[in-house]
């Protein structure tokens, strides 16, 4: 069964970025680029009929771009805090899960997670960062959770709450 797309990629369309609706505008222009600002995000096609699907492709770009920056960012704090090395990580554009931890330590990112505010980010590299202590969701790694994030049950219940509004297709 094929779900209803979520986005068209046109004018007007509007998305999660960072926590927050974003609204689409699509424009012609001399090069491909898009940018965010003030709640806009701004793609910009040669075609002067601006195909979704190139819309589409500068979206995913911008998510994959702006999710490396904000992770990187976080690493380190959290690894420090953890006292764990930082780990290398890549962000793909998974659509079933966040983030994961494969047994060789290497992260995973959904490019989706540009969709979610700070504070939920913040929890996601925590969580998967604290899996190289514990390779598990036992009571040991969920009190390493709690101990630096009291309030990680909240976020990790606001993250189901975004789950479906996240999607990009």
């Amino acid at each position: 069964e094929r779900r209803e797309r979520h986005h068209h990629y046109t004018d007007g369309d509007r998305f999660l970025y960072e926590g927050r609706y974003t609204e689409l505008s699509v424009v012609h222009g001399s090069t491909y680029h898009i940018t965010e600002q003030d709640g806009i995000l701004r793609a910009v096609t040669i075609e002067e009929e601006r195909p979704p699907e190139v819309v589409e492709a500068l979206v995913l770009h911008l998510y994959k771009k702006r999710t490396r920056q904000r992770v990187q960012a976080m690493l380190p704090d959290w690894a420090m805090k953890l006292n764990v090395a930082t780990p290398p990580f890549s962000v793909r554009d998974s659509k079933k899960r966040w983030a994961s931890c494969s047994s060789k330590g290497r992260l995973n990112f959904s490019l989706r997670c540009q969709a979610l505010d700070d504070e939920q980010l913040s929890y996601l590299v925590l969580h998967e960062l604290s899996h190289l202590i514990h390779f598990d969701h036992s009571p040991d790694f969920h009190a390493l959770l709690q101990q630096h994030m009291p309030s990680y049950k909240k976020v990790q219940r606001s993250l189901a709450a975004v789950q479906e509004e996240s999607q990009l297709i």
